[in-house]
């Protein structure tokens, strides 16, 4: 019986598909139907740029179903290559997803299935919008393969061709004006808490522990970690400190006993130091804890370099021998003492440190005052404040080759933000770096604020193909519309424009 309800929907669909829209029948006898429109298929040089948007009427799967859409690149030489599907999940599927995400984590659990699909949850929508790029080798064709799946079995129930044009750039200008691109203000930090990680290495005497500003390289060091600390430890009225912790750590070499208790005073001995040039500090919890040899830093330093003498005997040898059964004693006997005289030398001075973390909550700046912070500590200021440092340099700049840098200091600080994303990528379209500005695109091309500013990039590309699309997208967002439409009408005109020179010229 299932298998004659699987042959029914198969016969509808096949009926159904010259009339360029798509009829499922599926086991509940409801009547399924979706169009996939908007189809956009171009080869850039070697990579190929899909979108397309779904539209269902009705509901296209039973809550414990998913509909998968797979496109397929037909390479010229016959190889298939999977593209990022689209995968709608019905609303019982749901849970088992959002727990798998949960328990393995997003990134990890998807990069198992890879390529990562677009995944939308729950089936009241009634558009998706879908887009990708991918390498492939040009001259290919492209096939949407469709199916549903239930909690056994999965079925191909339709596919739709989609034709693979050549990008044909035309002549655009090389950057955006400021007017053209979106620049969204972000929401406002109401208690901006940060913290401070520094490492901290000092040279000592042999089984030495206090901190001598004066021996080998230390004056320099302690300048460095004094340029970092002075501000937030004298300035109270700016800075309230939460906590600070120091941990000391060591080589290696030695006993472990020993080690553990260099260790434990050099941190002290640091904390002591600290706290005589900063007495306030006594005030907040401080403490100064030893952490012994560091064989995981050791170990971290070995696989990151990879050129070590018997790279693969030492990491086993640390694998299987523990450290009170002879470690070091076997590490120091391996290759006649080769790799371990290397060790000594390369990577020992790194691992005898203190690393110092502190937290503390700063106060919001006057936008007068943020210009000054921006350029000593651009750290304390919060995305906003930023974002006002920007807008206020930027206002009456006019070289364009400079505009909007300050945006990317909000990337480096908020990366996770959506909102820096799409300010950096505005500023790059006016500096004409286009380069820069898809890096920015690419993470949040599914964002609606980015929309104009996608529009903006393919127009200054030449696709005025692709910008139609995004930009018709963005003038349905609260903000854009007048922006999107403006420059929708300004890149017609200009095609027209272009046209019309052409036949003259023809003529």
């Amino acid at each position: 019986m299932k298998l004659f309800y699987r042959i029914l929907i198969l016969w509808m669909l096949l009926l159904t598909s010259a009339y360029g829209q798509h009829a499922i029948q599926n086991t509940s006898s409801r009547a399924l139907r979706f169009d996939i429109t908007a189809k956009k298929a171009v080869m850039r040089a070697d990579t190929l740029h899909l979108s397309y948007d779904l539209t269902m009427s009705g509901h296209v799967i039973s809550p414990h179903e998913i509909l998968y859409l797979c496109p397929v690149y037909h390479g010229p030489d016959g190889e298939r290559c999977r593209l990022r599907p689209m995968i709608i999940c019905g609303s019982s599927r749901m849970p088992y997803y959002k727990r798998q995400e949960a328990l393995r984590g997003r990134r990890h659990y998807w990069d198992e299935r890879n390529p990562e699909p677009q995944i939308y949850y729950g089936q009241r929508m009634q558009v998706f919008h879908y887009g990708t790029s991918q390498t492939v080798p040009p001259g290919g064709s492209l096939r949407i393969e469709l199916f549903v799946e239930d909690c056994c079995d999965r079925v191909a129930v339709a596919t739709e061709d989609i034709p693979v044009t050549s990008f044909q750039p035309v002549a655009r200008p090389r950057r955006a004006e400021a007017s053209q691109v979106s620049f969204v203000r972000p929401r406002r930090e109401e208690v901006k808490m940060r913290s401070e990680r520094l490492t901290v290495r000092i040279d000592y005497p042999v089984n030495q522990y206090q901190v001598l500003a004066g021996f080998a390289g230390n004056a320099g060091e302690l300048e460095r970690i004094h340029k970092a600390l002075r501000p937030l430890l004298t300035q109270p009225d700016t800075y309230q400190i939460g906590s600070a912790v120091i941990r000391g750590y060591a080589s290696p070499e030695g006993t472990f006993d020993g080690n553990m208790q260099l260790s434990q005073r050099r941190a002290e001995e640091f904390r002591n130091y600290l706290t005589a040039l900063y007495p306030h500090m006594y005030r907040h919890p401080f403490p100064a804890t030893g952490m012994g040899e560091d064989w995981d830093g050791l170990r971290h330093l070995i696989e990151e370099d990879g050129d070590m003498p018997q790279y693969d005997r030492v990491l086993s040898i640390m694998d299987r021998v523990d450290i009170h059964a002879g470690r070091e004693k076997q590490l120091m006997d391996l290759g006649g003492g080769e790799p371990y005289r290397y060790m000594l030398r390369i990577y020992f001075p790194r691992l005898r440190r203190m690393e110092m973390e502190l937290s503390y909550s700063v106060r919001s700046f006057e936008s007068h005052e943020a210009v000054d912070v921006f350029d000593a500590r651009p750290q304390d200021l919060s995305h906003e404040e930023i974002f006002e440092v920007a807008y206020r340099r930027n206002a009456d700049r006019t070289d364009h080759t400079a505009f909007g840098t300050e945006y990317e200091m909000a990337v480096r600080y908020f990366p996770t933000d959506p909102v820096a994303r799409i300010n950096a990528a505005s500023a790059a379209l006016v500096r004409g770096d286009l380069d820069t500005a898809w890096q920015h695109l690419i993470s949040v091309r599914t964002d609606p604020r980015a929309y104009n500013d996608l529009g903006v990039y393919y127009w200054l590309q030449g696709d005025l193909t692709q910008a139609e699309i995004y930009w018709r997208r963005a003038m349905k967002v609260s903000g854009d519309e007048r922006r999107a439409a403006s420059n929708l009408h300004l890149a017609t005109e200009e095609t027209a424009h272009e046209q019309v020179k052409l036949t003259v010229i023809n003529q």
